[in-house]
C-alpha cells in the first residue's frame, strides 16, 4: 500500500478552533484540508465543525422533497404508502443511523411522515400512529436509547431462561422448545435481543391501544357465538322457509327524487349548495335532507383506483359544504371497465341502495353489457373520430 495525499485530509485545531493558515504536504503534493474537501468515511460525511447540523438539515431537506415528490405524482394512496416503505425509509434510516439527531427532530420527521400516510390513504387525522407504525416500521427508533432497550431486554430474556419452558394448549413440557438466552452466542444471541426489544415495543403500543375507547375497540373484540333459533312444525306441515326482508337505503324515506345528467345539463339543486361541478346522477330526500352524488367512471381495468382516488377528490369540497348546510351527502364513484369488468364500488353502491340477491345479478350484468357495446362502438368509429 502506498500513501496518497492528494486522498487524504488535514484539520489543525488551536485552542478549540479550527485554524487554516498551516498547511500539511508530503513532498511537493499538498494534503488538502477537511475545510476545502470534506471526507466521507463508512457513510458518514466530516467537516470541518466536526458537527452533525449540515446533515440534520440535509435529511430534513431530502425527507420534504420526497414526500412532496411523491404526493404530486398522482398515483393511487396505497401506491404512495408502497413507496414509502420501500423507498423512502431506508434512505431515511441511513442518516438517522451515521448522525446524531435529538428526539424533537425525529419527533418532527414523524409527524411529517404521519401526515402524509394519512391523507394518502383517506384515514381520518384523528387516528393514532400505532395504528400505521407496527413492528414491521422502524421510523421513529431512534426516539429511545439503544443502550437501555438492550440491558431491559437481556433481563427479560434472562428472567424467561429462569422460568423455562411453558406448556401451551394440550401439548406436553418440551413440545415447543425455544433457544436458551443463556447458551446463545453470536448472531443468534442478537437475534434473540432484537425480538424481545421488538416484542416490548408491540406490548407497550398495544397497552396504549387498549386504553382508547374508540380506536382501541379492536383490543377487546371478541366473536360472540351466532344464536340458532328452532322453528316447531305441526305434525303433517311442511317447513316454511323464512322470508328475508331487504332494506337499503331507498326504504327508508318515500320522497326519493333521482336526477340524472342526461339529456340535458344536470343542475346540482340550489337548496343542497350551489356549485358548478355536475354529477352524473344525484339521489336526493327533502324530508330527510339526504343525498347521493353517484358518478360514473369507465376507465381501463388497471386504473380503477386511480379513478375512484380522483373522483372523490373532486367532489370532497361540494360534499363538504353540503354537510355544513345540514345534509347527510355521500360521494359514491362507480367504476365500470370498459372491457366489462365491474369494480367492487358497483357491487356496494348497489346494496348501499337495497338491490340485493337476483335484482343486483340482473342488473350489473345489464351495466356490463352496455358498457361493453358502447366501448365495442367507440372502437369502430375511431376513424371516424380521426379525420
Amino acid at each position: 500500500m502506498s500513501f496518497k495525499p492528494a486522498k487524504s485530509r488535514s484539520l489543525l485545531l488551536k485552542k478549540g478552533k479550527v485554524n487554516d493558515h498551516f498547511r500539511f504536504s508530503l513532498g511537493d503534493t499538498k494534503i488538502p484540508t477537511v475545510s476545502e474537501k470534506p471526507v466521507k468515511s463508512l457513510g458518514k460525511l466530516f467537516t470541518s465543525d466536526l458537527k452533525d447540523t449540515a446533515a440534520r438539515q440535509a435529511t430534513s431537506d431530502n425527507l420534504n422533497t420526497w414526500l412532496s415528490a411523491v404526493d404530486k405524482s398522482g398515483l393511487p394512496g396505497k401506491f404512495k404508502a408502497w413507496i414509502y416503505h420501500h423507498g423512502i425509509l431506508p434512505h431515511l434510516l441511513w442518516p438517522l443511523l451515521m448522525y446524531e439527531f435529538p428526539m424533537t427532530t425525529v419527533e418532527a420527521f414523524e409527524r411529517k411522515i404521519s401526515s402524509s400516510l394519512h391523507r394518502w390513504l383517506g384515514l381520518p387525522r384523528s387516528l393514532s400512529s400505532i395504528a400505521l407504525f407496527g413492528h414491521n416500521t422502524r421510523c421513529g427508533g431512534r426516539k429511545w436509547r439503544a443502550q437501555d432497550a438492550v440491558e431491559q431486554a437481556e433481563a427479560r430474556l434472562r428472567h424467561s431462561t429462569l422460568v423455562g419452558t411453558v406448556a401451551t394448549c394440550r401439548s406436553g413440557l418440551g413440545s415447543n422448545p425455544k433457544p436458551c438466552y443463556s447458551r446463545a452466542r453470536g448472531k443468534e444471541r442478537r437475534k434473540l435481543i432484537q425480538e424481545e426489544v421488538r416484542a416490548e415495543v408491540e406490548e407497550a403500543c398495544f397497552s396504549r391501544s387498549v386504553g382508547m375507547s374508540k380506536q382501541g375497540v379492536w383490543t377487546n373484540k371478541r366473536q360472540h357465538p351466532t344464536k340458532s333459533s328452532i322453528t316447531f312444525v305441526r305434525a303433517g306441515e311442511k317447513c316454511q322457509p323464512s322470508k328475508k326482508t331487504q332494506g337499503g337505503l331507498l326504504t327508508t324515506v318515500r320522497d326519493w327524487q333521482l336526477l340524472v345528467d342526461l339529456g340535458r345539463q344536470l343542475r346540482f339543486p340550489d337548496i343542497i349548495a350551489t356549485t358548478t361541478l355536475r354529477p352524473d346522477m344525484v339521489l336526493m330526500s327533502r324530508a330527510s335532507k339526504q343525498v347521493v352524488l353517484l358518478e360514473l367512471t369507465v376507465p381501463w381495468e388497471d386504473r380503477m383506483e386511480e379513478a375512484q382516488e380522483r373522483k372523490r377528490a373532486k367532489y370532497v369540497d361540494l360534499v363538504a359544504e353540503c354537510r355544513r348546510n345540514g345534509w347527510k351527502a355521500r360521494c359514491k364513484p362507480i367504476e365500470v371497465g370498459c372491457r366489462g369488468f365491474a369494480g367492487k364500488s358497483l357491487h356496494r353502491v348497489l346494496g348501499l341502495l337495497g338491490i340485493c340477491g337476483l335484482h343486483r345479478r340482473r342488473a350489473i350484468k345489464n351495466i356490463l353489457e352496455a358498457s361493453e357495446k358502447a366501448s365495442c362502438w367507440l372502437w369502430l368509429k375511431r376513424g371516424e373520430a380521426a379525420a
